[in-house]
């Protein structure tokens, strides 16, 4: 009995459908500014699993074709997630930023004490302070003059996907800041494919010399860098915190029900953990 309980329990880790799931979630992740698709990869359990999977297959170990397949399921499921919202959120982030913010701060507070719990030690004290400054750096960093040309795009890509697979980056937050997040928005809802090959080659080039260099990091520094994959994750939260993102002039009674929308989707997102968590690993 025991045995054919530990079985189901494999078989249910394993199946094929939960890479995509949880790449859908992340594919979600990279469409917001501000939320992280990496901080998505922590709180399902397969941020390591993923970067590791990289480095595998870079070294031709012998799993690189099952960690290959893993890629190729979780990489359909972001692409699946990042085109099936798109319009969608472009849309509702236009009306109401704020209330978008409020969802994802609550998934993200709701799975903090965990995230604590796991990678929190005084020997990550400088790691997490890193974290905090590189967030500070990347949340001021200004607009590019030419967003279209072709290496510009190439080298955007780079920096987002590296982004993508730090927690507590976001890569969406990263294109908004370079001055090039409406155009992408624009490019994927169009398929404008002038744009998306330069970026989609920088995105390929950024996973793999990214992927590559977090894993040494975490092998040699694992304290640390687990120091610093608190500090970017905890320290992203201000930048989801939704009343930042309350729209100015707002007086009197609109502002309170500006705040109790926020509170209600926080809400949500807080309850949405439990969603989550089962599609973790």
């Amino acid at each position: 009995m025991a045995k054919q309980q530990d079985k189901k329990q494999h078989d249910r880790k394993n199946y094929p459908a939960k890479p995509i799931v949880q790449g859908f979630l992340v594919g979600l992740a990279n469409t917001v500014p501000g939320l992280s698709g990496g901080t998505l990869l922590v709180m399902l359990g397969i941020f390591e699993k993923t970067i590791d999977a990289f480095r595998k297959i870079l070294q031709l170990d012998k799993s690189w074709s099952r960690r290959f397949a893993f890629l190729c399921l979780l990489a359909f499921g972001v692409l699946l997630g990042i085109l099936s919202v798109a319009k969608l959120l472009t849309i509702w982030m236009t009306y109401h930023m704020a209330s978008v913010m409020a969802l994802f701060f609550g998934l993200v507070l709701a799975s903090a004490p965990e995230l604590i719990k796991r990678y929190s030690s005084w020997k990550g004290l400088f790691g997490f302070v890193a974290g905090l400054a590189i967030l500070w750096a990347f949340e001021h960093v200004g607009a590019l003059s030419s967003p279209d040309a072709v290496i510009v795009l190439v080298c955007v890509g780079a920096i987002a996907a590296v982004a993508m697979l730090l927690p507590g980056l976001s890569g969406s937050l990263m294109l908004l800041s370079l001055g090039v997040y409406p155009r992408v928005m624009e490019a994927v809802g169009a398929m404008d494919l002038s744009i998306l090959i330069p970026l989609g080659f920088g995105v390929a080039l950024g996973l793999i010399l990214g992927s590559w260099c977090i894993k040494v990091l975490l092998d040699r520094y694992p304290k640390t860098m687990g120091g610093l994959i608190l500090g970017l994750v905890l320290g992203g939260m201000w930048v989801l915190f939704p009343l930042r993102w309350i729209a100015g002039g707002e007086e009197g009674l609109m502002q309170y029900v500006q705040i109790l929308i926020c509170i209600v989707f926080a809400a949500l997102g807080y309850a949405s953990w439990r969603f989550l968590r089962l599609a973790r690993d």
